[in-house]
């Protein structure tokens, strides 16, 4: 799969079409083991926190990346909207499909037991995680848009650092910087880690919300390079600290943001793919 989309170059010339397997042993190669079917292009954007859900639980799963030529000639029509991504035969009778990441993350979330215990913490969890999503993913075009871009970020100045108020006092309509947009989104989860005081957004336990900032926080500080301490630099220390608990804590989700089950980044405008070295691990077959 990694060879191909590096041979690719770019999502645009990508023509693959096949099923990855996903936590299952050796000999199992039989779709019917597994919990959830996802289809997706290949790349991460709108599949990560799903596949992610189910890596925090590991869940049998199957991803079916779709290029994107076989997507436009093949594929897309079949879908419940003609987007992507997919969780397919999700109900009872196996026969209808639920799209678009936000419904699959919150239905896999409740069926995996990562969306709080009572509907008081599901509330609150739909909140930090809407917020995410609409500042740190840019409302679904990954982390490179106008409320958040780690470029952006990464190159801001001392004096942008230093006149950055906090997002909760950035009206929606203003003259601020992309790299200053960036941090003041970011702070906001710094907030609420130094409130809850439990190493986690919602409660004292892992959770659909913590899931999505965990992939957002392991990009920043994990697969970006920069000459200074990100934490320091920025005043991120809570977010920081959240990133080792979740990895300590959590080690599935750590043993899977260094697999080669993950499909590799990608480059915006473009869509370049980024060659990067990952550690093989062995729960992960292509049909």
């Amino acid at each position: 799969m990694r060879a191909h989309l590096h041979d690719s170059k770019d999502l645009w010339s990508t023509t693959l079409h096949q099923t990855l397997l996903c936590n299952c042993i050796e000999g199992e190669d039989d779709e019917s083991d597994c919990a959830f079917h996802f289809q997706y292009m290949p790349m991460r954007n709108r599949i990560e926190v799903p596949r992610m859900l189910c890596e925090a639980r590991k869940c049998k799963y199957a991803l079916e990346l779709v290029g994107f030529v076989p997507w436009g000639s093949d594929v897309k029509t079949t879908t419940p909207y003609g987007k992507t991504p997919t969780l397919k035969n999700y109900d009872k009778t196996k026969t209808k499909d639920l799209a678009h990441e936000k419904p699959i993350a919150r239905y896999l979330a409740s069926k995996l037991q990562l969306f709080g215990r009572d509907e008081d913490e599901r509330a609150k969890i739909d909140e930090v995680y809407e917020q995410h999503w609409s500042t740190l993913r840019n409302n679904g075009l990954t982390h490179q848009g106008e409320n958040f871009d780690m470029d952006q970020l990464l190159a801001i100045t001392d004096r942008e650092i230093d006149e950055t108020p906090r997002f909760q006092d950035m009206r929606r309509v203003n003259s601020f910087s992309p790299s200053q947009r960036s941090l003041a989104s970011l702070r906001v989860f710094d907030e609420i880690l130094l409130q809850n005081q439990s190493m986690y957004l919602v409660g004292d336990a892992l959770s659909l919300c913590d899931i999505a900032l965990f992939e957002t926080a392991y990009e920043l500080f994990r697969e970006e390079s920069a000459d200074f301490d990100i934490g320091e630099r920025f005043n991120l220390k809570y977010l920081e600290r959240f990133l080792a608990h979740i990895e300590d804590e959590h080690p599935t989700l750590r043993e899977y943001m260094k697999s080669a089950r993950r499909v590799p980044r990608y480059k915006r405008p473009g869509y370049v793919y980024i060659n990067e070295q990952v550690k093989y691990w062995t729960s992960f077959y292509a049909t």
